[in-house]
């Protein structure tokens, strides 16, 4: 799979009012980062030939709970739901939850460890509108809602 930096401004523009309907644009922080998602991908999650649109964090401890996340693990993209461990008063792991029962359970990771590109906003199919949820297999949608109705829990 190649994943590309995408650096068009008036793209930028354009979808800007579109993903600040999301629930996720407040309560996230970072830049906007545009990728190309160029072949079909491993991960049933992460859409192919689209624009996926991430809001990168200056750190991992700035990623709300639950945000559906992409991650970086051996050269590949997943798409993972973040969740906190609590270890006292302190979170002390990043826990990626796979997403798809059948791959296993929680993967737990020590936060230096921890490769995150960002949070998803959304995805453009190449030749279709802005979606906040990201397709998933099963008839089941990830996300918090789609900017043109439908709305969908995480999941």
């Amino acid at each position: 799979m190649q994943v590309q930096p995408t650096e068009t401004g008036e793209e930028r523009v354009v979808l800007l009012a579109e993903m600040e309907a999301s629930p996720l644009w407040p309560r996230t922080r970072g830049r906007l980062e545009v990728y190309t998602v160029e072949d079909d991908s491993l991960d049933p999650y992460l859409p192919h030939n689209c624009r996926l649109y991430v809001r990168a964090p200056r750190s991992l401890s700035a990623v709300p709970e639950g945000a559906v996340c992409i991650w970086r693990h051996e050269g590949a993209l997943l798409v993972r739901q973040l969740r906190w461990v609590l270890e006292g008063r302190r979170k002390k792991l990043a826990v990626a939850r796979s997403l798809a029962p059948w791959r296993g359970a929680d993967l737990y990771l020590p936060t230096g460890q921890v490769d995150i590109v960002g949070v998803a906003l959304g995805y453009r199919k190449l030749d279709g509108a802005f979606s906040t949820p990201l397709p998933a297999v099963g008839g089941r949608s990830l996300g918090h809602s789609s900017v043109e109705g439908g709305g969908s829990t995480c999941a």
